[in-house]
């Protein structure tokens, strides 16, 4: 019985650790397009909170100014200009070819 319930509390943590893990690793500043975010969704409408979370979550309290489409080495960008917390007007960069065009 104790090993159960041992095996039923580690497993949820061990999940949570390698996500965490394989998002730290993956990060990417966002500064430019070498360094863009990638967005790992499937649709449009996931892909788009996503880029929404990930600013919310790295810039609290950010205002966005303006977000075009760009194409850099045939790949679909996202790219926010935002104004920080702290008045800091920036450029941040979305690789969205994971959903760019899927629904």
């Amino acid at each position: 019985m104790v090993i159960t319930v041992l095996t039923l509390t580690c497993t949820p943590f061990n999940r949570v650790a390698e996500n965490e893990e394989r998002e730290m690793s993956s990060f990417n500043s966002g500064n430019s397009y070498s360094t863009a975010v990638f967005i790992e969704e499937t649709t449009g409408y996931r892909g788009v909170a996503a880029e929404y979370d990930w600013l919310k979550k790295n810039f609290p309290g950010y205002k966005v100014l303006k977000q075009s489409l760009s194409f850099y080495e045939n790949q679909p960008y996202d790219i926010f200009t935002i104004r920080t917390r702290d008045r800091e007007e920036r450029d941040v960069y979305f690789n969205i070819s994971s959903f760019f065009g899927n629904l």
